[in-house]
C-alpha cells in the first residue's frame, strides 16, 4: 500500500511547519508542499553542501529556494521524498484542489494535514493497519482534532477539538474540496471515522503569529474564553519548540535587536 500527503504553506507557517513535515514523514512514502507564496517570505530551505536541513526560513540571503516555479522539485525530508512547488492563494479550497490535480495519483490513499498541524502517535501507528482492513467502496476517514493551547499538555475545551467534518484521509480521485474559507467537500463512496487524533499546533505560538503578521496589539493566549484542559491519555505526540532563530525577522533589522524588542 502506498500513502502520499499533501500540505499548504503560507508566509507565516516557517515555525509550525517543520513538525508537520517531521510528523508526516513518519508513515506516509511521499510529500507534497505546496507554498502559496509571497514576495517577501517564501518557503525557502538551508542547505549546506546539498544536505537538506530541517528548518525553514523565510530570510533569502540564507538560502535557496526549495522550488522551480510551475514544476515540482524533488528533495527528500527525513529520508521521505518531498515534492515542493508554488501556487498563489486565492482560497483554502482551491489551492487544495489544484494540488490534488496536480500530485502524483499512483497511490492507494492521500493524507492531508494543514502546515500547522501534526499526527498523533496514534495516527502514526495505526493509520496504515487501519486502512488495509477497508474495502473499496470505503473512500474517505475522518477523525478527532485536538486544538493546543497554553502549553502541550492542555487542549481548548470546547474548541473544534471534536470530530472534524471533513476528511483528511482519502482515496486518490474520490473528493473535492469547496473553495470557501471554511473546508467542506464532496465525496464519493462511505466516509468511516478513525479515532487517532490530528494535532493543531499553532494556538501555542500565537503571540509569533501576531508579530509575524504585523498586529499592531499582542494577544497574550489563545482564545481567552476557551478553558483550558488535559490532553485525552488516548493522545500523544511528538513536536519541537520553536528553532533559535526566530522566523521572519526583518531582513534590516539585526537579530539581537529583534529578539529584544520582541521577548522572542
Amino acid at each position: 500500500m502506498k500513502v502520499y500527503s499533501y500540505t499548504i504553506a503560507c508566509p507565516d507557517d516557517g515555525d509550525v511547519l517543520p513538525n508537520c513535515l517531521n510528523s508526516l514523514s513518519k508513515f506516509v512514502d511521499r510529500i507534497y508542499l505546496v507554498d502559496t507564496s509571497n514576495e517577501t517570505s517564501m518557503i525557502r530551505q538551508v542547505r549546506n553542501n546539498g544536505i537538506l536541513f530541517k528548518y525553514i526560513v523565510s530570510r533569502p540571503e540564507y538560502c535557496e529556494l526549495a522550488y522551480f516555479d510551475g514544476d515540482w522539485r524533488v528533495d527528500e525530508w527525513n529520508g521521505v521524498e518531498l515534492y515542493t512547488s508554488k501556487h498563489d492563494f486565492t482560497t483554502p479550497g482551491e489551492v487544495r484542489n489544484w494540488t490534488l490535480d496536480h500530485m502524483g495519483k499512483d497511490c492507494d490513499w492521500i493524507v492531508v494535514l494543514d502546515a500547522d498541524e501534526i499526527a498523533s502517535n496514534e495516527m502514526i501507528n495505526g493509520l496504515r493497519p487501519f486502512l488495509e482492513t477497508l474495502p473499496t467502496q470505503d473512500t474517505n476517514v475522518v477523525q478527532p482534532l485536538c486544538n493546543l493551547v497554553v502549553d502541550p499538555d492542555h487542549m481548548a475545551q470546547g474548541h473544534h477539538s471534536t470530530w472534524l467534518s471533513h476528511a483528511r484521509v482519502h482515496r486518490p480521485d474520490t473528493v473535492k474540496w469547496t473553495e470557501q474559507w471554511h473546508e467542506s467537500m464532496s465525496y464519493i463512496g462511505y466516509r468511516v471515522q478513525f479515532p487517532a487524533r490530528i494535532i493543531h499546533t499553532r494556538m501555542l505560538f500565537r503571540k509569533r503569529l501576531l508579530l509575524q503578521r504585523g498586529h499592531d496589539k499582542i494577544v497574550e493566549g489563545a482564545w481567552s474564553d476557551a478553558y483550558p484542559v488535559p490532553v485525552p491519555a488516548d493522545c500523544t505526540f511528538d513536536m519541537e519548540w520553536l528553532p533559535d532563530e526566530p522566523i521572519g525577522v526583518p531582513v534590516d533589522q539585526p537579530l539581537g535587536e529583534y529578539r529584544a524588542s520582541t521577548g522572542l
